[in-house]
């Protein structure tokens, strides 16, 4: 039993590192956001079920300006489990993280940070101009169009390993810069 208990431990710990390490990345984007001038509001939000459990994901929104027909959205996207429509793009074995920066014109309604991982849903990726979504660093242009409401989401996503990202630089090269420029 006392070997049981020291695993349980050790992965609890590993746990809770990982989560500490996310809550810092997420403290360094609204870091560099301030760097560079960049005013914003942020909501964020955890996907997963009520009970203890590891979420498979977790949503920041950082709205960059907003009226209301113009929405500019940065939102950052950590993908620990593949969970339904959500499922991990490139590692499936590993943890990824995803920004995307959004132009949405005519919003329908509020943005709910809770419902962002659709931009992801193996439905949504038929909105990516390019054929095949990885976690390469490369940008990939997205656009959603409702013609009814005339509403248009348009933007460029771009995905990393998460262990890829191992300071507030690598942050800021691999995933701010590519989207902010």
């Amino acid at each position: 039993m006392d070997e049981t208990k020291k695993i349980v431990n050790q992965a609890f710990e590993v746990v809770r590192k990982t989560y500490n390490e996310v809550n810092k990345l997420t403290e360094d984007i609204s870091s560099l956001l301030s760097e560079i001038g960049q005013e914003f509001s942020m909501n964020q939000y955890s996907f997963g079920s009520n009970y203890l459990y590891i979420k498979s994901q977790h949503n920041l929104m950082f709205w960059l300006s907003s009226d209301e027909k113009k929405q500019k959205v940065l939102i950052i996207m950590y993908i620990f489990l593949d969970e339904g429509e959500i499922q991990r793009v490139g590692l499936k074995d590993q943890p990824e993280i995803w920004g995307a920066l959004f132009n949405i014109t005519n919003p329908s309604d509020q943005i709910d940070v809770k419902n962002l991982g659709w931009i992801l849903s193996l439905n949504d990726r038929k909105n990516y101009l390019e054929k095949e979504l990885n976690t390469d660093g490369n940008v990939y242009n997205y656009i959603w169009e409702d013609k009814s409401k005339n509403e248009i989401w348009k933007g460029k996503v771009i995905g990393n390993p998460l262990l890829s990202i191992t300071d507030k630089n690598e942050l800021k090269n691999k995933i701010l810069k590519p989207l902010l420029e």
